[in-house]
């Protein structure tokens, strides 16, 4: 039943994100388009993201299977505010690399931690143990908006 309400959840996302209505979700959303490495098969997704200067930051839990496809790096379109990119995604899957990169984004970007579970200290930082927690769930996506193709 989950993934019934994931689906249409997708579907209805990516119909915003395509449409003049992009603008309720294209703070936090962004559609990611990109070939399948073995099939060739295309896959398009609407994925959360973060922004810090021209580097978009998606992450995904380790059990899903579409961020395989972007070891080594590979080209994908993004719609981002209604308008498609076509740039490089860099994939960071080795956890202490994870670890590092989030560490640095939530150090830039405090008010996001907390969507993450991430707790903030007294000074303000982030918490170093939740950061590790959440390395060991999840990959990142790195998207510089620079790097065309």
């Amino acid at each position: 039943m989950k993934n019934i309400f994931v689906q249409v959840g997708n579907t209805l996302t990516t119909i915003i994100l395509r449409s003049p209505l992009h603008r309720m979700a294209s703070k936090t959303s962004l559609l990611v388009a990109l070939a399948g490495r073995k099939s060739g098969n295309k896959i398009a997704l609407p994925v959360n993201y973060f922004a810090y200067d021209d580097i978009l930051y998606i992450t995904s839990l380790r059990n899903r299977t579409w961020w395989r496809n972007l070891r080594g790096g590979a080209p994908v379109k993004v719609r981002l505010a209604g308008r498609d990119m076509y740039v490089r995604g860099n994939l960071v899957e080795d956890g202490t690399d994870v670890l590092e990169n989030l560490k640095h984004f939530f150090q830039h970007r405090p008010e996001v931690a907390r969507y993450f579970g991430v707790r903030l200290e007294s000074n303000e930082r982030p918490n170093t143990q939740d950061i590790s927690k959440l390395a060991q769930e999840r990959v990142l996506v790195k998207v510089c908006l620079n790097q065309k193709i």
